[in-house]
């Protein structure tokens, strides 16, 4: 993080495809909910310092998981 930027600058963009083209995608940060998309539509994630995951589940139970970290 940027100590002089206010965090709702510093958002993570998160967007993502199913192999249907349509469909709901549910988004979870550390285990909980942070979102509910339509495919391809943008959500965007505030972060926090620290260890994350964020994992995308679409409408067919086709879920992708990637961890990141925030400094």
């Amino acid at each position: 993080m940027i100590a002089e930027l206010p965090p709702e600058y510093q958002k993570i963009r998160l967007q993502a495809s199913v192999p249907t083209g349509d469909g709901t995608v549910h988004w979870f940060v550390d285990g909980r909910h942070l979102a509910a998309t339509e495919a391809g539509e943008l959500t965007f994630y505030t972060p926090a310092r620290g260890h994350h995951t964020v994992l995308c589940l679409d409408d067919a139970g086709q879920s992708a998981t990637a961890g990141f970290v925030v400094e």
